[in-house]
């Protein structure tokens, strides 16, 4: 965009409109809304992050969890190990056994990754990764991001 076009969008849209005052009824408006989204979600639903025991991210998983009693779950990944490229994300297929069993698969430069996990009695998600003949223990964790 040129600065000529730049400023004349500016002078027909104006200023844009100052954020909500936290407390204001707009705010507790959007916090409500997003509350009822989420509320709609099932407890798998949103970005978490797999990592070795040292801590160390391995994959980040984007999950889709429709709210019911066994809905179908969706799920897609992306290496944060390696240099970047084209086979470095995807979708993964993505079964659940039990409430407390999860299993993800799917292929990065076309070797196999399988991710067991299960829930422990803190809620945890931990397990293993099985990656090109490579067995690691892992924990699977909601992503700060």
């Amino acid at each position: 965009m040129t600065p000529l076009l730049a400023a004349a969008v500016l002078a027909l849209a104006g200023s844009p409109p100052a954020p909500p005052t936290p407390g204001s009824p707009v705010d507790q408006r959007i916090s409500s809304s997003y509350e009822a989204a989420q509320a709609l979600q099932g407890e798998l639903d949103g970005a978490w992050d797999l990592t070795d025991l040292e801590g160390r991210k391995l994959y980040a998983l984007q999950i889709v969890d429709p709210p019911g009693p066994r809905p179908h779950l969706e799920a897609a990944w992306r290496g944060l190990t390696g240099p970047p490229s084209i086979d470095a994300s995807g979708p993964a297929d993505i079964a659940r056994s039990t409430t407390s069993a999860l299993r993800f698969s799917f292929s990065r430069g076309g070797a196999a990754v399988r991710i067991d996990l299960r829930r422990g009695r803190a809620g945890a998600w931990s397990g293993r990764l099985i990656e090109q003949g490579r067995v690691l223990r892992v924990t699977l964790l909601r992503s700060a991001a």
